[in-house]
């Protein structure tokens, strides 16, 4: 069994949401709960836009944000996240989703292993949905915790949901760690 060292909370853009076809298009990243210290990053992965959706990319605004910004071609950015994440914990709002996009793209810069974090992942939304009180049917996303949290929301950019994420963990983890010690 590996041991878990410490949090990487994460979040990919992507052309769509078919994890099968569909692949990252940018990656922000920090470490919890030392965002300003620890790992961190923001970058635009090698892609295509082959299996693009149109409904994707005007959400998370491809052609206004991504598309002019440079690509990491020769995948150092994705080399140095694929260190950070060896034998942490893989963390994010949907983070089975995240990991399925960065396994693609870990395969694809010959990265080995293809998830190089620790096999329990931590799913934001579910963890807060849970120590806050809502049915297991009704959890939230993101915008609504950042809201229930009173933490500022994301704008569907991977630095700024990553970021927006960390805050929410970072309020529901003081709640947990009352609950434990009550």
């Amino acid at each position: 069994m590996t041991e878990r060292r410490n949090v990487i909370v994460l979040d990919t853009e992507t052309d769509g949401l078919d994890t099968e076809l569909n692949r990252a298009v940018e990656v922000g990243y920090l470490s919890w709960p030392d965002g300003d210290t620890g790992p961190r990053g923001l970058f635009i992965p090698p892609h295509t836009l082959d299996y693009a959706t149109p409904e994707a990319l005007r959400i998370n605004g491809y052609h206004q944000r991504i598309a002019h910004r440079r690509r990491d071609y020769g995948y150092a950015q994705t080399r140095a996240l694929h260190d950070a994440l060896s034998g942490n914990t893989l963390a994010g709002a949907n983070v089975a989703f995240d990991a399925a996009m960065l396994s693609h793209l870990f395969r694809e810069a010959n990265l080995r292993p293809y998830a190089p974090w620790h096999h329990r992942l931590l799913d934001i939304e579910a963890y807060a949905g849970g120590l806050l009180g809502f049915a297991p049917w009704d959890l939230p996303g993101l915008t609504r915790l950042c809201e229930t949290v009173g933490v500022p929301p994301g704008d569907h950019g991977a630095w700024a949901d990553a970021v927006a994420a960390w805050h929410v963990l970072s309020a529901v983890a003081d709640h947990a760690e009352a609950l434990v010690t009550a």
